[in-house]
C-alpha cells in the first residue's frame, strides 16, 4: 500500500505524492512500468512499477487493456497480489482498520495456501505480497508457506514480506530468509522518528524492540541471504522528522521509504477524522491485475480494507472465474453508485 522511490523522470512529484498512487505502486527491482489509471479521484495518476520497461511490459500486458473495469476477460499476468497469510495483529495502529475491527489471530494452513494459489491462474505475478491487513510472522510455519510458492505454475518476480517488527520467532525467521524466497522485507514504522512518536501511532509497539529487530534481520539477512532488500515504509510527511528517520534506519541498513497519511475506512483515525466518500469505480477495481486476498482464500476488493466485500473464494473457484464472475460484477455495479449497501465502500475516500 505505498509508494517507493521513483526512478522514473516522466513521473511528477504531484504523481508520486498522490495518496492513491502510494497504496498501488511498488518499486521492484525488476519491473518498470507507468500506468495511468483514470478512475474517479485517481484521474490521470501515475503508478509506476519497479524497474525496467519493455519485455516486462509486453509479457505482462499481453495485449490487454489493464484499466478494463467491466471484468468481461480475467488478466493473464497480475502487477501485485496481496495474500494475507495470517488474520490479525497484536498491534492497534492508529491508521489501521484492524486497530478497530480487533479479529481474533488466524493463520492460513500450507495445503489451503497452496489450493489458492494453484488457482491463481496468470503466468505472471510481478508483486507477490505477504501481508495485507495481518502479521505474517505470527505464522508458525512461515518457511512452509515460502516453499510452495516456487512450486506453481505461474511465476512471482518478487516476493515481500511486511511486518511491525513487534513479534519475531527467530529460528523460524532465519529459516524462511534461508528458503531465498523472499526479494524484499518491510518493516512498517510510523511516526517522527522519536521512540514516543513511533509508539504512540502503534501501540502496543516498543522502539527497543523495532531497533533490535533491525539490526538481528539484517545480520541474518548478510549471513543466509545477502540479496535481500531491506527497506521500511514510515506515514512521516514532515522533511525534518524523514531526515530523522534517515538517521535511525540508514546506518542499521535500511531503505526508508515516506507516504502521506491514508483514511482507511474503520481506522481510528479516519472514525475520528471521517474523510469525504469518493465517488463511482474506485482506482482498485478499476482494472483486474491488483489482486486482495485474506487468509480465508477469499479475494477482496482493496487493501484499504480487510473485508470490504467477498469476490469469491481460491479454495474453490480459479481466479478468472472469480474476476469475471456474477458475484464481482453485482459488487461493481453497485460501487459504481456507492450504494450504501456496501458499508464499507459507501464512505470510503477512494
Amino acid at each position: 500500500m505505498e509508494l517507493g522511490r521513483d526512478t522514473s523522470a516522466e513521473a511528477s512529484r504531484g504523481d508520486r505524492d498522490h495518496p492513491l498512487a502510494t497504496m498501488i505502486a511498488d518499486d521492484s527491482a525488476n519491473v518498470n512500468l507507468l500506468e495511468i489509471i483514470p478512475a474517479g479521484p485517481a484521474r490521470n495518476v501515475r503508478i509506476r512499477i519497479g524497474e525496467k520497461v519493455g519485455a516486462v511490459r509486453n509479457r505482462m500486458n499481453n495485449g490487454q487493456d489493464w484499466g478494463r473495469a467491466s471484468g468481461e476477460r480475467a488478466p493473464r499476468s497480475l502487477i501485485t497480489v496481496h495474500f494475507d497469510i495470517v488474520r490479525g495483529c497484536q498491534l492497534r495502529c492508529i491508521g489501521c482498520p484492524t486497530a478497530t475491527l480487533q479479529p481474533a489471530v488466524a493463520r492460513i494452513d500450507i495445503d489451503t495456501f497452496d489450493r489458492c494459489l494453484g488457482n491463481i491462474d496468470v503466468r505472471l505475478i510481478g508483486l507477490l505480497r505477504l501481508f495485507n491487513f495481518g502479521e505474517p510472522l505470527l505464522h508458525r510455519d512461515l518457511p512452509g508457506l515460502l516453499n510452495v510458492i516456487p512450486k506453481q505454475k505461474w511465476k512471482a518476480q518478487n516476493v515481500e514480506l511486511s511486518t511491525n517488527a513487534q513479534y519475531t520467532d527467530w529460528p523460524s525467521f532465519e529459516a524462511a530468509l534461508a528458503t531465498r524466497v523472499i526479494t524484499r522485507l518491510v518493516v512498517s514504522c510510523d511516526g517522527d522518528g522519536t521512540s514516543e512518536s513511533y509508539e504512540a501511532h502503534r501501540p502496543p509497539a516498543r522502539w527497543s524492540v523495532l531497533l533490535a529487530f533491525l539490526e538481528r534481520a539484517r545480520a541474518i539477512r548478510d549471513r543466509v541471504h545477502p540479496k535481500l532488500h531491506l527497506m521500511t515504509r514510515t506515514i512521516c510527511v514532515n522533511a525534518e522528522d524523514r531526515a530523522r528517520w534517515r538517521s535511525v534506519l540508514e546506518p542499521r541498513g535500511w531503505s526508508p521509504e515516506f507516504r502521506d497519511w491514508i483514511a482507511l475506512p474503520e481506522s481510528p483515525r479516519s472514525r475520528a477524522q471521517p474523510p469525504a466518500p469518493g465517488q463511482g469505480i474506485c482506482v482498485f477495481q478499476s482494472g483486474a491485475t491488483h489482486i486482495y486476498i485474506d487468509s480465508e482464500g477469499n479475494v477482496v476488493p482493496c487493501c484499504c480494507h480487510p473485508g470490504a466485500a467477498i469476490l469469491g473464494n481460491l479454495q474453490h473457484r480459479r481466479l478468472s472465474e472469480i474476476l469475471i464472475g456474477d458475484k464481482r460484477k453485482t459488487f461493481l455495479a453497485a460501487l459504481a453508485v456507492r450504494d450504501p449497501s456496501l458499508q464499507v465502500c459507501s464512505t470510503c475516500a477512494y
